[in-house]
């Protein structure tokens, strides 16, 4: 799959958001094995009351694309990521795929088949026991060996970061010659006061008009996109006006309920307003830069920017032809801060070994809308914050989970069973060996049909809570080492 890029199977990006389901589908699409998915995660965000995870948690299919703008990832780097968000694995057996978390594998587990929203049971507890004891499956071919790894003490998981241009999708207003703007809303009330020029389909252009005190009638208006507390907005037009002075207003509206006035600061008043004042009197077409930057955010919510008809500067001034050519609005304290990701790093507090699993990043997790890698719930457009393990209470972003599920399987030293097998047991399996405390899964197998055998490497798995993991956030400033073991 590393020679495979991240598009469709026609060739063509793909764009707008995706669910989880949708990526992996993607990247396994791509190999040419058109099977169906099988699922099993056992995780949920704050608030989620679906069946179905990978299908109810969407991200930007832009973040797939590298920072060079131009180069996509290939479908190694997209699936693995996402694994690795979930702490998951993918196998592929009896014309299935299958995707699960080894710590969640029960003796009867619970699958989605996502082709027809259907759960099945599957049965994945097997005992490998010994031909002495004429039992079926048996060890065979007197080449068993056990290899005993270290427990893991350490480990950190990287979010790499990947900016948006800005928040608002539709920045050059691109239309349709029958006025539709995809990622905005035309007020119908008021949609005859728009030019439509059917050989110009970007920007919006309105005729000013002289309105009474307190009159902001409302052109269009921005589809929501979501902030967290503390974002600072900056919101950047270019603009246009055919003639004189005219006056170009704009509404900044929270979700709960908080406007922005001029000064920048959030209050309650539906009234406030921003406003920009482009051109000259007695002069003909203007065009002018406008910046504007808010006060912090004190609150996570949804925004929305609505774009109100111009006026005349002053009564008797005539009307003009007044352009929004571009519009966006970006955080800056996100693009200010220097950061480009974050670590994720657990660590034991009574550490049983000195060992520290390698470094791994990841493309996604639970941040700003202003990050292209943030994760949104089934709406499409509110953020993730928290997750928990089904049957666990807990609050915490994915990534600390996916981090600390890495400790939990391998929480104290591991044995590595090796050799052949006489009979054929599903890939899919948890495995008790006689003799062996400890359960097992398959992490390598052959089969060979004519003999019956198999030759196979089954690696002991934890499925234990852990108590003493200690976990710590951190901003990434680009310098990435290893977690350090303390104790």
């Amino acid at each position: 799959m590393k020679d495979l890029s991240f598009v469709q199977s026609n060739g063509l990006h793909f764009t707008g958001k995706l669910s989880f389901y949708e990526v992996i589908k993607g990247c396994l699409d791509r190999t040419g094995l058109l099977m169906p998915i099988y699922s099993s995660v056992a995780l949920a965000y704050d608030g989620y009351a679906g069946t179905n995870i990978l299908k109810d948690t969407y991200v930007n299919a832009s973040r797939y694309v590298k920072s060079d703008k131009e180069t996509i990832m290939d479908c190694n780097e997209v699936l693995t990521s996402i694994l690795n968000i979930f702490s998951a694995v993918i196998t592929q057996e009896k014309g299935i795929w299958w995707i699960y978390r080894p710590t969640d594998l029960k003796p009867n587990t619970t699958f989605i088949n996502n082709t027809l929203d259907t759960e099945i049971v599957v049965k994945t507890n097997y005992n490998l026991g010994s031909q002495i004891d004429n039992y079926y499956p048996h060890h065979c071919d007197a080449n068993q060996q056990i290899e005993v790894k270290g427990a893991i003490s350490a480990y950190r998981l990287r979010y790499e970061y990947g900016f948006l241009d800005g928040f608002i999708l539709n920045k050059d207003l691109v239309h349709t010659n029958t006025l539709v703007f995809d990622n905005w809303t035309v007020n119908p009330t008021n949609a005859g006061l728009i030019v439509n020029d059917p050989n110009d389909l970007t920007g919006l252009t309105m005729i000013s008009q002289e309105q009474g005190a307190g009159v902001y009638l409302e052109i269009i208006t921005s589809n929501s996109f979501s902030v967290l507390n503390g974002a600072v907005l900056n919101l950047k037009a270019s603009l246009e006006v055919s003639q004189w002075r005219q006056v170009f207003r704009f509404r900044i509206k929270r979700s709960d309920g908080k406007y922005c006035d001029y000064n920048g600061s959030w209050n309650t008043n539906p009234d406030n307003i921003i406003f920009s004042i482009v051109g000259q009197e007695n002069y003909g077409n203007f065009t002018s830069d406008f910046s504007f930057i808010t006060q912090p955010i004190d609150n996570n919510c949804t925004v929305t920017i609505t774009i109100l008809l111009p006026l005349p500067i002053q009564t008797g001034e005539p009307n003009a032809l007044c352009t929004v050519n571009k519009i966006d609005v970006t955080d800056t304290t996100q693009t200010e801060s220097g950061i480009i990701g974050t670590f994720y790093t657990v660590s034991r507090i009574a550490p049983p070994s000195s060992i520290t699993k390698e470094n791994q990043t990841v493309f996604n997790g639970d941040s700003s809308s202003l990050l292209i890698g943030s994760l949104y719930k089934s709406d499409k457009t509110t953020l993730t914050e928290t997750w928990n393990r089904t049957g666990f209470t807990e609050n915490k972003p994915i990534l600390q989970i996916s981090a600390e599920d890495d400790l939990r399987v391998q929480r104290n030293a591991i044995k590595v069973f090796s050799g052949g097998i006489y009979g054929l047991l599903p890939y899919l399996s948890i495995i008790s060996i006689n003799n062996i405390v400890g359960s097992f899964m398959f992490t390598n197998y052959s089969y060979d049909l004519m003999t019956n055998k198999m030759s196979a490497k089954l690696t002991q798995l934890y499925q234990d809570e852990v108590g003493d993991i200690y976990s710590v956030t951190t901003d990434d400033f680009g310098n990435t080492v290893k977690p350090t073991i303390k104790g």
